[in-house]
């Protein structure tokens, strides 16, 4: 018995290598295949997969561009204050310029005038002034008096008082009778009526002389003058037609 099973076990050996040597392509197909399946699970694993966005990410997107919205007004609502005290502060400076500044200003710029004047010969204006009225105002009282030897000392006297003035650059603004008024140099007194048109506005007597330096009037000559009255114009043309 033990032989027949051992014989059995070699014939059973055998039939399965001629049956293996029968098929000698098996192997090489089975490893190829395994390559191939291989480099598909590896080209699969490459490409990436696409996924929606859940819920949840969109809401954190959501919730972080509201943030950031919040985050920049408030920076333009920072920036908008600044720039509204930065307005006040310049009104303010603007303010005290016109208030302070100026006001130096216009005073610096009053001393300097008054410097100007100095130089120019204005120092003694007033003075000059008043002797000037003094000299034209009482040139009258020569006529009016009547002692000789009084007269000459008082003539002596005012002649002391124009050289006085004319030294100082001032000099004397007397009118003739006919002369056309200078407004600037001159102060009506008296207007006297005329019917003759040509006399209008002219001088009829000079009361007393004027001064001036340069073309600044230091004392206004008073005078009288002629006025065109219509009237005393026709008079003589019906006069004549009475006779």
């Amino acid at each position: 018995m033990d032989n027949l099973t051992d014989n059995n076990i070699v014939e059973d050996e055998e039939f399965a290598a001629e049956t293996e040597a029968e098929t000698p392509g098996s192997e090489p197909e089975e490893a190829e295949d395994a390559e191939t399946s291989a480099a598909e699970s590896a080209e699969a694993e490459q490409q990436p997969v696409e996924s929606e966005p859940s819920g949840e990410t969109a809401d954190d997107l959501t919730l972080c561009m509201a943030e950031c919205t919040g985050e920049i007004n408030a920076h333009i609502d920072e920036i908008s204050a600044n720039t509204e005290k930065l307005t006040a502060e310049l009104r303010e400076i603007r303010k005290l310029y016109h208030n302070e500044y100026a006001m130096r200003l216009r005073k610096v710029q009053e001393e300097l005038d008054h410097y100007h004047s100095l130089e120019k010969g204005r120092l003694f204006d007033d003075i000059l002034r008043e002797t000037a009225h003094i000299y034209s105002s009482n040139l009258e009282v020569l006529e009016k008096i009547e002692d000789e030897k009084v007269k000459k000392q008082l003539t002596y006297m005012f002649s002391d008082i124009l050289q006085l003035i004319e030294s100082n650059g001032a000099s004397v603004y007397k009118s003739a009778p006919g002369d056309p008024r200078n407004p600037r140099y001159c102060k009506v007194v008296e207007k006297i009526p005329t019917g003759d048109k040509s006399l209008h506005d002219t001088v009829a007597r000079s009361i007393s002389e004027g001064f001036y330096i340069e073309n600044r009037p230091l004392v206004q000559e008073l005078i009288n003058v002629y006025t065109f009255d219509a009237s005393l114009a026709a008079e003589p043309a019906e006069n004549d037609m009475e006779e």
